[in-house]
């Protein structure tokens, strides 16, 4: 038996559907710090991705 989640409209495997709530995760903080989409795509895959601030 296949496990699988719908996710956006489509199916997806398990690992898959992780993966994409990862990215949405990641998408949605860096947006509540003021970065674009975009932004946050472009500095990720160029290897600077946007890190939370350091707690004290």
């Amino acid at each position: 038996m296949a496990s699988s989640k719908k996710l956006s409209g489509c199916r997806r495997g398990l690992t898959g559907a992780r993966r994409c709530l990862r990215i949405r995760s990641h998408l949605t903080t860096t947006r509540a710090h003021g970065l674009t989409a975009m932004r946050a795509i472009h500095n990720a895959l160029t290897g600077t991705p946007w890190l939370p601030p350091a707690t004290v």
